[in-house]
């Protein structure tokens, strides 16, 4: 299907229920056998990853936040090729149908851009707040449209594009009230960290799933804002290395919109659909 032809109507499809991993008693390693290896996976194997994330992110706070994009860049190109060869060739596939008429060279070069954008946001969980007040290293173009936030009920769209972190963090720096909907990532200690840097942001946090929907409701009744972030499906690595299809546009009266640069500079801008 091209991505220029319409999609056909959509199918029903049930709801996304988040149910989160309930922790295994200690019967569960005294009963032995499955019972015994899903104690021990939560427990042992999971909470090793936990803690090296936590340490990860802890670490990386007396850093610098420049050198944080730095360092993130580096481990972008050296670990995402490795960790995600299927996703890998889907982002160079979907680069030369986007561009058809660049070079091979040029092609590649986009992708480097790509896994180092990976990279850089990996780290820069550990500066979002330092990275959007930096001095100079921000530029608010357009901004003037977020006024019309002020006065009523709005749904943000914030797309999955480098590091929306930033954008949640400069809008609630404009004295914007916002409510997130958000996909927890699996790992404790990394939903941990997202939780943690998104409510040090002035962010409220909705349930995830379709839990979320009521609560959604009420802030939108109540006049404040919304936002989501945006990608083509649900999963890691869930920017261009994903497929196309063909999903029409969704109306939003004000767009905002990101972009990190390498040497830990910002864009951003906000504009009318």
């Amino acid at each position: 299907m091209s991505v220029l032809t319409p999609p056909p109507p959509p199918g029903k499809r049930k709801a996304w229920t988040y149910r989160p991993v309930a922790a295994p008693p200690l019967a569960d390693f005294l009963a032995g056998g499955e019972a015994r290896q899903r104690f021990l996976r939560y427990w042992v194997r999971d909470n090793r990853g936990n803690l090296f994330d936590l340490a990860f992110f802890f670490t990386f706070r007396m850093v610098p936040a420049v050198r944080c994009s730095h360092f993130g860049r580096w481990l972008g190109r050296v670990l995402v090729p490795r960790a995600y060869v299927g996703p890998m060739q889907r982002a160079r596939a979907n680069f030369t149908a986007l561009f058809p008429d660049r070079q091979p060279d040029a092609i590649a070069g986009m992708v480097d851009a790509y896994v180092e954008s990976q990279g850089r946001q990996m780290v820069e969980y550990s500066a979002v707040t330092r990275l959007a007040r930096r001095p100079g290293g921000v530029c608010h173009v357009g901004v003037e449209h977020l006024k019309e936030c002020r006065d009523g009920p709005v749904i943000f769209m914030g797309l999955h594009l480098s590091n929306w972190e930033i954008l949640m963090q400069c809008l609630s720096d404009l004295g914007l009230t916002l409510s997130l909907n958000y996909d927890p990532p699996r790992r404790r200690g990394r939903h941990w960290i997202v939780r943690y840097v998104r409510t040090r942001a002035g962010i409220a946090l909705l349930p995830p799933g379709r839990q979320a929907v009521r609560p959604a409701l009420r802030v939108l009744e109540a006049g404040g804002g919304g936002s989501f972030l945006s990608s083509v499906m649900r999963g890691s690595m869930a920017r261009s290395a994903h497929p196309f299809w063909a999903v029409r546009p969704i109306w939003k009266p004000i767009m905002p919109s990101w972009r990190v640069w390498p040497a830990g500079r910002a864009r951003g801008f906000a504009r009318s659909i």
